[in-house]
């Protein structure tokens, strides 16, 4: 199973936050990104259920939230072996 490395920073950083959930702009600086790129990337990643977003109309108070398919994917991807938690999207 393939994920694009973009999706995988952003479930991984999401899969690390107690409310599976993160402010935009505070992602965009864990994933370094800018927040456009990572607009686009979520708004994606929302058509395909893997996160829900809120407040989308407004970039200070947007929010992305790991949605239950997002989480499958995640422990998926965990079950069968993935490097996803050791690898360091961030640097």
């Amino acid at each position: 199973m393939e994920i694009d490395p973009n999706h995988a920073m952003v479930l991984h950083w999401l899969t690390r936050d107690n409310n599976k959930s993160k402010p935009l702009l505070e992602l965009s600086s864990m994933v370094k990104m800018d927040e456009n790129d990572l607009q686009t990337i979520v708004s994606t990643m929302q058509e395909d259920g893997l996160v829900s977003l809120s407040n989308p109309e407004d970039i200070i108070s947007e929010v992305v939230t790991l949605a239950p398919k997002g989480f499958e994917l995640v422990r998926t991807l965990s079950s069968i072996g993935s490097k996803i938690e050791r690898l360091d999207f961030a640097g």
